[in-house]
């Protein structure tokens, strides 16, 4: 793919203080805690039959807008607590290489790395846990990334969440926190996604570019004037 410039700015003409992005189904075709839970399967880590039911639920609950993150990290953690820190550390580490970063979109590692040529700071925020969400924003060359942080207890991840979850409304927060400490406000920013679950943050941002959205969305980014982008072979 040829490089080409990082061409999105402000709406008034000001050039992004930073470029925020989602990360399922905006960088990436797919969802990476989905498709966590199926490695999980594939791998032989479990074979319970209700972690599948649970992520099938979680889906429709995230479409719906209506997902109670909470109950999803609590109800899924389970599923690793058996195994050793190397273990479950080998196990990550292949499911980011094999698994996630494949599915990366090529427009989207294009424009990263015309924002980074540029000197415009890159995050990737996402609803997704961090210990999956920061290695799959290294390995696409991001150094800034937020996820749902969770505790660990011997080097295992436990159901509880810490501090704020950044989903919906909490991604406006860390968003904020980041921002503080980076000396950037989040109406300088310009952020990308495919979902309503962030119409929060979109509408927080400076500006917001719209990755094949969901149909609400869409509607959103009609009526604000955001752009619509086509990425990869799911695009519509």
């Amino acid at each position: 793919m040829t490089e080409t410039d990082f061409d999105f700015r402000l709406p008034d003409g000001r050039e992004a203080a930073a470029a925020v992005f989602d990360l399922d189904e905006t960088l990436i075709h797919g969802d990476s805690t989905l498709d966590w839970t199926d490695w999980l399967y594939r791998s032989g880590t479990t074979s319970d039959p209700r972690y599948r039911q649970v992520a099938v639920e979680m889906a429709h609950r995230y479409r719906e807008g209506t997902l109670d993150i909470h109950w999803f990290v609590r109800e899924t953690a389970p599923a690793v607590a058996h195994l050793t820190p190397v273990q479950f550390n080998a196990l990550l580490t292949r499911f980011v290489r094999e698994t996630v970063l494949p599915k990366a979109y090529p427009e989207g590692a294009a424009v990263i790395r015309a924002a980074k040529r540029r000197g415009i700071p890159v995050l990737i925020i996402s609803a997704t846990v961090s210990f999956i969400v920061k290695p799959v924003a290294e390995g696409l060359g991001v150094e800034e990334a937020i996820g749902v942080d969770v505790a660990f207890r011997d080097g295992i991840p436990t159901g509880e969440i810490v501090g704020t979850p950044s989903f919906r409304d909490g991604k406006v927060t860390r968003l904020r926190e980041w921002g503080k400490a980076h000396g950037i406000r989040p109406e300088d920013v310009i952020f990308f996604t495919d979902s309503r679950n962030d119409l929060p943050l979109a509408r927080e941002a400076g500006h917001c570019a719209v990755v094949n959205p969901d149909d609400v969305l869409r509607q959103e980014a009609l009526l604000k004037g955001w752009p619509i982008l086509s990425w990869g072979a799911q695009a519509h």
